[in-house]
């Protein structure tokens, strides 16, 4: 049969003619975009007498984890199950719309081989794959399993361009990230990262100075990533070394001596590890949320970390597509967001005690009060302060000390938003402050709520 289609015929394994009454026809599908319209071309492509099969694999996710992480990998896999199920039931339902019989195959495993196996077994004449058209970098980590099909399937391969303007127009909200993989959310610079024999001050300057708050830890011997360290590690370990009554000289030489692998706290900070091709709606959803996961690592099919996913980043993320999402111009208040009680401590506290105060409520800033009113914030960045100060001396200064000695460039004053900021001002003031929580304040300028970047990821997907 002659088709002319916005296709590319990449290989043909066999000829196919017009006395080939009964085709048998493949379309290995995901949640993408590309898969839809490599099903549309299908159907538009076949006779009557055709035979189609949908298949959808899903990849068990392969990444390391602590053994307190263990339980999130078989939650995370079955939730990829669940999801090719569901992708081919939404297809057997367009099935029905076309007026066409369909057979559903489900198969876990490297989606390449997965495919070409499922093609012998059988014995498909046409398998039709989506394929993202864009640049060099994205073809790389996305077109890999189309060019695997090309080399090794036993048929004939049809790989469909993937029209992106004709897509992306009408999509929104989780639509909108149910099509949108996590590697068009990164923000393209390198992954922070720290060698397992690197010390813990060295893994603070690396923290202080990328403006982060947590990073891999490599082991190069192996070559192989042990966890993830955090801010709130090496604070919770100066805190210990407080309480023993060391000296300052004593604290500062354990911190240069101690190596990251030694401190690693995976019940706090585990490392999560996610292929590029897992949709933004599965990771906020699935790991963010649910399992309150702050940092996503990803890595392309090949094994290569090429960064990380923070909230702070999917925040940017947003902002550059805000007219994908109803809610940007709606009000605090119309939305009912961050009015709860709000964790607070009075500014004659000590350093110590508001560290321990985030940790014993699983949380990363409190504001800082003088009576009823709201005079800093306090937060765990702000132990990078300590680095130029007798760390005893950092520990045992009361917050009111701390506020005086605190740059003004660091937000001395609390920032705050007020029940009227509509939420594309919020965002902003997210991405451009660099800060992880807003206080929201009434017109008396009391302290009536606060505003967590956990609160904007559960808007995304409502």
């Amino acid at each position: 049969r002659e088709i002319q289609l916005n296709s590319i015929f990449l290989k043909r394994f066999k000829p196919i003619t017009t006395k080939e009454l009964n085709m048998k026809i493949m379309v290995a599908v995901d949640t993408s975009n590309c898969s839809k319209q490599a099903f549309e071309t299908a159907i538009q492509m076949m006779k009557p007498d055709d035979e189609l099969t949908i298949l959808s694999v899903w990849n068990p996710i392969p990444y390391f984890s602590a053994p307190r992480s263990a339980g999130m990998l078989s939650s995370v896999n079955k939730q990829l199950l669940t999801q090719a199920r569901k992708t081919l039931h939404r297809y057997q339902e367009e099935c029905k719309r076309h007026h066409k019989e369909v057979t559903l195959v489900v198969s876990n495993g490297d989606p390449g081989p997965q495919i070409c196996a499922a093609v012998e077994s059988r014995g498909i004449d046409l398998l039709v794959m989506g394929r993202v058209g864009l640049n060099l970098f994205e073809q790389f980590l996305l077109g890999s399993v189309s060019q695997y099909c090309v080399r090794n399937a036993h048929c004939s391969v049809l790989v469909v361009k993937y029209d992106h303007k004709k897509f992306e127009e009408t999509l929104r909200g989780p639509a909108f990230l149910e099509k949108t993989f996590l590697c068009e959310a990164l923000s393209g610079k390198p992954p922070v990262i720290v060698e397992s024999d690197d010390s813990i001050k060295r893994a603070l300057e690396l923290l202080n100075e990328n403006h982060v708050t947590s990073m891999p830890v490599h082991d190069s011997k192996n070559d192989v990533y042990l966890g993830m360290i955090g801010v709130a590690d090496i604070i919770h370990f100066a805190l210990e070394l407080d309480d023993a009554k060391l000296p300052d000289s004593v604290i500062q030489k354990r911190l240069a001596e101690m190596k990251c692998a030694q401190l690693l706290l995976a019940e706090k900070n585990p490392f999560v590890k996610l292929l590029c091709d897992i949709t933004l709606l599965s990771a906020v959803e699935g790991i963010m949320l649910k399992k309150r996961i702050k940092r996503i690592v990803v890595e392309c099919d090949k094994g290569e970390l090429i960064g990380i996913i923070s909230q702070s980043q999917l925040v940017k993320f947003v902002l550059s597509k805000i007219e994908k999402f109803d809610f940007s111009h709606k009000t605090i208040d119309e939305l009912k967001l961050g009015y709860k009680e709000v964790i607070s401590i009075s500014q004659d506290k000590m350093i110590k005690e508001a560290f321990r105060l985030l940790r014993e409520n699983n949380i990363t800033g409190v504001p800082i009060m003088d009576k009823d009113k709201i005079v800093g914030n306090f937060s765990q960045s702000d132990f990078k302060f300590s680095v130029n100060l007798s760390m005893c001396g950092y520990l045992n200064m009361t917050l009111k000390e701390f506020l005086k000695i605190k740059p003004d460039k660091y937000h001395t004053s609390p920032l705050y938003v007020t029940p009227e900021t509509i939420i594309v001002e919020l965002l902003q003031k997210f991405k451009n402050n660099h800060v992880h929580r807003l206080y929201v304040l009434d017109s008396d300028k009391r302290l009536i709520g606060v505003i967590s970047l956990y609160d904007v990821l559960q808007l995304l997907v409502l």
